[in-house]
Protein backbone atom coordinates (compact mmCIF):
# COMPACT_ATOMS: atom_id res chain seq x y z
CA UNK A 1 0.00 0.00 0.00
CA UNK A 2 1.50 3.43 -0.71
CA UNK A 3 1.48 6.25 0.74
CA UNK A 4 -0.98 8.03 -0.70
CA UNK A 5 -3.72 5.07 -0.34
CA UNK A 6 -2.75 4.88 3.29
CA UNK A 7 -4.19 8.78 3.62
CA UNK A 8 -7.37 8.23 1.29
CA UNK A 9 -8.65 4.47 2.86
CA UNK A 10 -11.31 4.84 4.83
CA UNK A 11 -11.50 0.91 5.30
CA UNK A 12 -8.08 -1.09 5.40
CA UNK A 13 -7.53 -4.52 5.57
CA UNK A 14 -4.11 -5.83 6.30
CA UNK A 15 -3.21 -10.02 5.88
CA UNK A 16 -6.65 -10.19 7.40
CA UNK A 17 -7.74 -14.13 8.38
CA UNK A 18 -10.55 -15.47 10.37
CA UNK A 19 -10.41 -19.20 11.28
CA UNK A 20 -13.40 -20.60 13.04
CA UNK A 21 -11.37 -24.32 14.77
CA UNK A 22 -10.18 -25.98 11.68
CA UNK A 23 -11.94 -23.96 8.93
CA UNK A 24 -10.24 -20.68 7.36
CA UNK A 25 -13.21 -18.50 6.48
CA UNK A 26 -11.22 -15.35 5.14
CA UNK A 27 -7.33 -16.52 4.39
CA UNK A 28 -4.74 -13.13 4.21
CA UNK A 29 -6.76 -10.94 2.54
CA UNK A 30 -5.30 -7.71 2.43
CA UNK A 31 -7.73 -4.59 0.61
CA UNK A 32 -8.29 -1.17 0.49
CA UNK A 33 -11.18 0.83 0.35
CA UNK A 34 -11.25 4.28 -0.74
CA UNK A 35 -12.88 7.50 1.27
CA UNK A 36 -15.90 7.84 -0.63
CA UNK A 37 -16.59 5.14 -2.76
CA UNK A 38 -18.98 2.91 -3.28
CA UNK A 39 -18.18 -1.12 -2.77
CA UNK A 40 -18.82 -4.21 -3.59
CA UNK A 41 -17.76 -7.69 -2.41
CA UNK A 42 -18.92 -10.32 -4.86
CA UNK A 43 -18.46 -14.19 -4.72
CA UNK A 44 -20.23 -17.47 -4.22
CA UNK A 45 -21.59 -18.72 -1.26
CA UNK A 46 -19.16 -19.83 1.40
CA UNK A 47 -16.39 -17.38 -0.02
CA UNK A 48 -15.74 -14.74 3.39
CA UNK A 49 -17.80 -11.99 1.95
CA UNK A 50 -20.04 -12.59 5.29
CA UNK A 51 -17.06 -12.90 7.54
CA UNK A 52 -15.18 -9.88 6.27
CA UNK A 53 -18.27 -7.82 6.67
CA UNK A 54 -18.53 -8.74 10.27
CA UNK A 55 -15.21 -8.15 10.58
CA UNK A 56 -14.97 -4.88 9.71
CA UNK A 57 -18.13 -4.07 11.62
CA UNK A 58 -16.72 -4.80 14.63
CA UNK A 59 -18.63 -8.22 15.07
CA UNK A 60 -15.75 -10.39 14.57
CA UNK A 61 -12.22 -10.66 15.20
CA UNK A 62 -9.87 -11.79 12.62
CA UNK A 63 -7.31 -14.11 14.00
CA UNK A 64 -4.51 -12.30 12.47
CA UNK A 65 -4.31 -9.34 10.56
CA UNK A 66 -5.27 -5.89 11.06
CA UNK A 67 -8.25 -3.94 10.15
CA UNK A 68 -7.98 -0.02 10.16
CA UNK A 69 -10.62 2.31 9.64
CA UNK A 70 -9.86 5.94 8.45
CA UNK A 71 -6.56 5.15 9.34
CA UNK A 72 -6.60 3.86 13.37
CA UNK A 73 -7.67 0.00 14.80
CA UNK A 74 -11.14 0.22 15.88
CA UNK A 75 -10.53 1.50 19.28
CA UNK A 76 -7.67 3.64 18.59
CA UNK A 77 -7.08 7.32 19.25
CA UNK A 78 -9.19 9.63 21.77
CA UNK A 79 -12.35 9.21 19.51
CA UNK A 80 -13.41 5.68 19.34
CA UNK A 81 -13.26 4.12 15.66
CA UNK A 82 -16.27 2.21 15.06
CA UNK A 83 -18.19 1.26 11.43
CA UNK A 84 -21.30 3.25 12.75
CA UNK A 85 -19.06 6.42 12.64
CA UNK A 86 -17.98 6.09 9.20
CA UNK A 87 -21.22 6.12 6.65
CA UNK A 88 -21.08 2.34 6.35
CA UNK A 89 -23.41 0.57 5.02
CA UNK A 90 -24.37 -2.66 4.29
CA UNK A 91 -27.44 -4.30 1.38
CA UNK A 92 -27.83 -8.01 2.11
CA UNK A 93 -28.82 -9.76 -1.39
CA UNK A 94 -31.81 -11.26 0.70
CA UNK A 95 -33.32 -7.61 0.95
CA UNK A 96 -33.69 -7.52 -2.39
CA UNK A 97 -35.91 -10.40 -2.22
CA UNK A 98 -38.06 -8.62 0.32
CA UNK A 99 -39.14 -6.07 -2.79
CA UNK A 100 -40.28 -8.73 -5.62
CA UNK A 101 -41.74 -5.78 -7.95
CA UNK A 102 -38.69 -3.36 -8.02
CA UNK A 103 -36.75 -4.39 -10.33
CA UNK A 104 -32.76 -3.62 -10.27
CA UNK A 105 -32.96 -1.19 -11.88
CA UNK A 106 -35.70 0.52 -10.35
CA UNK A 107 -33.46 1.05 -7.23
CA UNK A 108 -30.59 3.12 -9.29
CA UNK A 109 -33.22 5.86 -10.13
CA UNK A 110 -34.48 5.81 -6.79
Amino acid sequence: MDQETANTADIALHGVTKRFGEMTAVDDLTLDIPRGSFFALLGPSGCGKTTTLRMIGGFEEPTAGRIELAGKAPGEGAKQLEANNLRIAVLWRATLDAFPTIKSLDFSTA
